[in-house]
């Protein structure tokens, strides 16, 4: 058929730097998804919420975009055959 088979993934060095920049993001998301979920406990509880890492979250969100846009060019790279390697 039309789709590559496991091996053509396993082999391309694109693959395995489209899913580290993946992990990266994910690792990169944690803090700022539970202090988020922190938040919004405390707005619920009607307690002030410490805005004092808001800047650095912010700044993790800035890193991200960047990284999702990596992706996107490794995926690019990936379904045009180039493999790097």
């Amino acid at each position: 058929g039309l789709e590559k088979g496991a091996d053509y993934y396993m082999h391309a060095r694109t693959f395995h730097i489209k899913m580290t920049l993946f992990m990266v993001i994910f690792l990169l998301e944690l803090w700022p998804m539970i202090t988020l979920i922190r938040w919004r406990i405390a707005v619920r509880k009607g307690a002030q919420i410490d805005l004092t890492n808001a800047l650095k979250l912010a700044r993790i969100s800035t890193v991200q975009a960047v990284l999702v846009t990596g992706i996107v060019f490794a995926a690019t790279a990936l379904a045009r055959g180039m493999s790097f390697g």
